[in-house]
């Protein structure tokens, strides 16, 4: 999930206050507690002008290798939960998951941040498609309504920034 806010966030990050870089950074280590602030305190900047200002970055967020990756990476997510990952004994990934979820902290914190970070996504996703010009309410409910996946998907698909508009970067 943080590449997926990295990859939505940036490109509209040009002229916010607090930079949103140093929160996409730490949220690969800290999940919701460092993007949450930011997600508080930004602005909406749905404007096709809205890119990045280093070209380095755009190119990354823009670029569909690291969003393929991190589809295909949800979707072994999903086989790993599903039971895919029971390895020799038998044990399916759901039982291993909830094995831990009852004798561990660090599963209930982890599920909860994936569950906020998930919860959270529809609104930089809305601005992200209103700055590609391709919202719309029914396409926004199909990504966001499949956790993690989704707005995986929607990284793949969404069209990228017109040529002038990255010229601008």
């Amino acid at each position: 999930m943080p590449l997926v806010y990295s990859s939505l966030l940036l490109p509209g990050s040009r002229n916010q206050s607090p930079p949103a870089w140093p929160f996409c950074v730490g949220s690969f280590a800290f999940g919701f507690f460092a993007m949450g602030p930011y997600l508080a305190l930004r602005s909406f900047q749905p404007s096709p002008g809205a890119t990045p200002s280093n070209r380095m970055v755009a190119r990354f967020v823009e670029n569909k290798l690291p969003a393929a990756l991190a589809f295909i990476s949800s979707l072994y997510l999903v086989y790993l939960v599903v039971g895919g990952g029971g390895g020799g004994g038998g044990v399916g990934g759901l039982e291993a998951y909830l094995t831990l979820f009852r004798t561990q902290t660090l599963p209930h914190v982890s599920s909860l941040d994936l569950l906020i970070l998930s919860v959270f996504v529809a609104d930089p996703m809305r601005e992200d498609m209103l700055r590609r010009g391709w919202y719309s309410g029914g396409k926004l409910a199909a990504f966001v309504s499949v956790p993690v996946v989704g707005p995986c998907l929607y990284l793949l698909l969404r069209p990228a920034l017109s040529v002038d508009e990255e010229e601008e970067v």
